[in-house]
């Protein structure tokens, strides 16, 4: 009786011991499947992230080119109506290389006063925009990158800004912008990672997402 009681007891030690073995060799494969997805993920995350770097870069490039060649009016020595002639067929060539939704000119005090959408119903000509961080990045020098739904049109856009000078003043005397619309990198984003993504703002915002109600 005794020996049949033993020979139970090892039979279930063997088969918990069988048993405990298996989990730990599923949980250990597990596990390893899991850091082998995690590390997939991030590296198409990385892959996608640098195709947005260069993305923002090209287009940083591009406004800084527009506010080169953009005149002012009032500084320019042409009369008003040539440089405003000039002004408008900038912005219209440059929107339309860039696919871009809008291209326009600011003064100092952050009203647009010029505009590719300017013949359209949510023409930005005439909107001060002094409040928009692009502006006042702009018009202190500096060069900006911002991310916001539009004010005028309520779509969500890329700001790209730079200023603009006048002669040969160190100050900026307008700004140059150009809204980009998100469609080409959110298609490039989900080609690239598949599943649910988000784009987040520095203060936690979802901008672009392709799980609309988190929007």
């Amino acid at each position: 009786m005794k020996l049949r009681i033993i020979f139970m007891v090892l039979a279930l030690l063997a088969v918990l011991s069988a048993g405990i073995g298996g989990y730990g060799y599923y949980d250990a494969l597990r596990e390893l499947r899991l850091l082998e997805a995690e590390q997939r993920t991030v590296a198409r995350a990385l892959t996608v992230k640098n195709h947005i770097d260069a993305f923002i870069t090209e287009d940083l490039k591009a406004v800084k080119a527009l506010a080169g060649l953009l005149p002012l009016p009032g500084e320019a020595e042409l009369p008003e109506e040539a440089v405003r002639g000039e002004i408008n067929r900038l912005l219209d060539i440059f929107c339309e290389a860039l696919a871009a939704d809008v291209c326009y000119l600011m003064n100092r005090q952050g009203t647009t006063i010029a505009a590719s959408n300017r013949n359209t119903g949510d023409s930005f000509i005439g909107n001060n925009y002094a409040f928009r961080p692009y502006f006042r990045e702009a018009i202190s020098g500096n060069a900006s990158v911002y991310m916001a739904r539009g004010v005028t049109t309520n779509r969500r856009g890329i700001y790209y800004s730079q200023p603009v000078y006048a002669g040969n003043s160190g100050t900026p005397a307008g700004v140059a912008v150009v809204k980009a619309g998100l469609r080409s990198m959110e298609q490039a984003i989900t080609a690239g990672l598949g599943g649910t993504w988000v784009l987040v703002s520095p203060g936690g915002i979802i901008f672009a997402t392709n799980h609309r109600p988190w929007q």
